[in-house]
């Protein structure tokens, strides 16, 4: 067994039980090794290093399995597929008519691509990046970035007048969020005298 394979002891009840981890560390071509050569190992618990020491204990044979698929190409999930994000929080839940506030919104299940819609205005981005909204043109950019799979920072698009948008999100014309929306706050900006 190879040093780097992992080993636990732990305790259950009024036994002691080991666990091993092993792996077989033939190469993954197609059709590797002879499946009729099966892989059998034994676990010998000595009280030296060597087994031709006092032995405690000898483990039934076990058959490792290799389990790769071989010649076969990995399937790309939809990261959308995977778990369906949310929207717990967004802070600050308020912000100007004006746009162009940074605000962080809070959820679970963010991946990278999933953009965020306030009202109809859909914030375009690629991680780190900023493009122009398309719903907005001339509105300039938003740039929006995923910081961990709870959050993701954005810019606010402009709104012509006060009141509350739903916020949603949104991927390759997926939406979520829908029956429960994150909301923000647009404030207008009083005439100072």
């Amino acid at each position: 067994m190879d040093p780097k394979d992992r080993c636990n002891l732990y305790r259950e009840g009024r036994g002691f039980f080991l666990k091993f981890f092993l792996k077989c560390n033939q190469n993954c071509l197609k059709n590797a090794g002879n499946p009729r050569d099966m892989r059998r190992f034994q676990v010998v618990v000595s009280t030296t290093v060597s087994v031709d020491g006092h032995v405690l204990a000898v483990s039934d044979n076990m058959f490792v399995h290799n389990n790769s698929k071989h010649g076969r190409r990995a399937r790309r999930l939809d990261p959308s597929e995977a778990a369906t994000p949310c929207i717990k929080a967004i802070s600050p839940g308020e912000g100007w008519t004006t746009g162009g506030a940074t605000v962080i919104v809070i959820g679970d299940n963010f991946f990278d691509g999933l953009q965020v819609v306030f009202g109809n205005v859909l914030v375009w981005s690629e991680v780190g990046h900023s493009r122009q909204s398309p719903s907005q043109p001339g509105a300039g950019p938003c740039p929006h970035r995923l910081i961990t799979p709870h959050a993701i920072r954005v810019q606010t698009p402009p709104r012509h007048i006060p009141g509350v948008v739903e916020v949603t999100l949104s991927y390759k014309s997926k939406q979520f969020c829908k029956g429960a929306p994150g909301r923000f706050v647009y404030t207008g900006k009083e005439s100072g005298g």
